[in-house]
């Protein structure tokens, strides 16, 4: 594609069709003409079916390592651990994904996630009932990310907490090393989480300003 600046053609870089379509505000499923659902760049009929899919591909990947006896939760992209506690998942997955306390108190901590769920879960006019975990679309007040990040950093804490317990116990000292280090990078990346959160309220707050001063040009 080439455009012109100052009397001289230049050439650009192209515009996918992909992306054309998003400018549009059209679904972007070869050439649907429907407007993409909220939060979504696909319409409703097709978001359905690329959920249909994504579950049934889920399913046939989780039977197969449940038949082996594998983590159904490790990424494609590695080998999947042995599957050693509750949902089919391995340490490594389990801290990941917030899941420790799953393995001690049972459904206590699946439970805990579907009372938050359902309290931002809502029935709308038209009978379809939404997740409402946060706006989609417009600007968000700083009140609301603060509540926001303060909620993510305790659940990253809480989990950095508990795996420290988790790689003191001889259930991970006992595993290869390979995959206890897996373990420790989790616990880890949690305690990351935790900091990068609470970074992003004091940067709203105005916190690194007044510790080290404007920078250049503000």
């Amino acid at each position: 594609m080439l455009a012109r600046y100052g009397g001289e053609q230049v050439e650009s870089a192209a515009v996918s069709p992909y992306q054309q379509r998003l400018e549009q505000g059209a679904c972007t499923y070869g050439r649907c003409k429907r407007a993409p659902a909220d939060g979504s760049d696909l319409c409703r009929r097709h978001l359905r079916k690329r959920r249909k899919r994504q579950a049934e591909w889920f399913a046939a990947k989780s039977a197969r390592r449940i038949t082996a006896k594998l983590c159904v939760w490790c990424p494609e992209s590695g080998p999947p651990r042995p599957a050693d506690g509750p949902g089919n998942s391995c340490k490594q997955c389990r801290v990941r994904r917030n899941r420790i306390r799953d393995a001690e108190h049972g459904a206590a901590g699946v439970d805990n996630r579907t009372d938050r769920i359902a309290s931002r879960t809502k029935k709308h006019a038209d009978g379809r009932t939404r997740y409402h975990g946060q706006p989609r679309r417009g600007g968000l007040a700083k009140s609301h990310l603060n509540r926001q990040d303060i909620e993510l950093a305790r659940e990253c804490f809480d989990t950095l907490a508990e795996g420290l317990q988790m790689i003191e116990t001889d259930d991970v000292k006992r595993l290869p090393r390979i995959q206890r280090d897996g373990v420790v990078s989790a616990v880890a990346h949690q305690g990351d989480r935790t900091v990068r959160h609470l970074e992003d309220i004091l940067e709203r707050l105005g916190h690194f300003k007044l510790r080290h001063g404007k920078r250049d040009g503000e």
